[in-house]
């Protein structure tokens, strides 16, 4: 069976395919075009592999190989020296190949990269999201094919994402969805380990969970004098991630000790401010103007 699904055009099984790659030389006497050309066919090559990587992911994964030494298909890529985001966004390809026979017939023929097959099929999880009720079939390859039209006509990656992001907006306005500053299904929070053994943190979340968390980063933000009494060293952003650090520290202590209830906890509750004469303007102190919907259910907890 591998024979006959891994033979390619010619008879060149895979396990020759490796070397023939790696064996690739520049001549001192190449062209411009044949350089050129033989690196169109080395980027269709890398897209095709991609494709069969999540492809085979997913099998992996539908196979349960990992599982039968207790691990997790995610692991077990990692292991066979997959970068963690790769593995990540072969298993997320995968899961979503089935359902887009769009994106999985221009993937399957190499017709984009492997990170542009993910922002297809992260942007159409998106729309998925944004929707009120689910989408027709219709809909859905209606959908694929704007994203795919981005993506030819050169969109990056995250230009795709910001063209899903507005075809969701429209959904949402247009049947009534939830506004997107107060949907929780589209929050996202993401780390990132960087080059100089720092951690890039990045996050979109909905209005609620910003408001609680802008809150309690300036309610321990202030600035404080230096040992010698001059004024703050410290910058804005600074003292925000010294913020986040005490923030953190509670946690952690709250946990270790079981105190649910800190003194010292950072202020995470939210001012909502109601207006009487005009309570469609309800409005949170840090991140502004709500729906009346969530207003309203915001204030069955409150206090006046």
């Amino acid at each position: 069976m591998f024979e006959q699904v891994f033979d390619y055009y010619g008879g060149m099984p895979i396990d020759t395919l490796l070397p023939t790659v790696r064996d690739l030389t520049i001549t001192s006497d190449a062209t411009g075009r044949e350089v050129f050309d033989t690196t169109k066919l080395l980027m269709g090559l890398r897209n095709v592999v991609d494709h069969q990587l999540a492809v085979h992911a997913g099998a992996l994964d539908r196979l349960g190989v990992a599982r039968q030494t207790g691990g997790k298909t995610r692991a077990l890529l990692i292991e066979m020296g997959a970068a963690p985001t790769v593995a990540d966004r072969w298993l997320r390809i995968a899961a979503a190949l089935s359902t887009l026979e769009r994106v999985a017939a221009y993937s399957g023929d190499g017709v984009f990269s492997g990170e542009h097959v993910d922002a297809l099929v992260r942007g159409m999880g998106h729309i998925e999201k944004r929707a009120p009720e689910p989408l027709s079939e219709v809909s859905r390859i209606e959908h694929q094919l704007a994203l795919i039209a981005q993506a030819f006509a050169g969109a990056t990656p995250r230009q795709v994402l910001d063209t899903a992001r507005s075809i969701g907006n429209q959904i949402a306005d247009e049947q009534g969805g939830v506004p997107a500053g107060e949907d929780r299904t589209i929050n996202e929070w993401t780390t990132k380990p960087t080059d100089d053994g720092r951690l890039e943190v990045s996050a979109n979340l909905d209005i609620v969970i910003g408001e609680k968390l802008v809150s309690a980063i300036e309610s321990l933000s202030q600035k404080r004098p230096e040992p010698d009494g001059s004024e703050d060293a410290r910058s804005a952003g600074q003292r925000r991630a010294d913020a986040l650090e005490m923030i953190l520290d509670a946690a952690a202590h709250a946990a270790s000790s079981g105190v649910a209830d800190l003194v010292a906890a950072p202020k995470t509750h939210l001012n909502l401010t109601v207006p009487a004469d005009t309570p469609d303007a309800a409005a949170l102190q840090w991140l502004g103007p709500i729906s009346q919907t969530l207003a309203k259910t915001l204030s069955c907890d409150a206090t006046v």
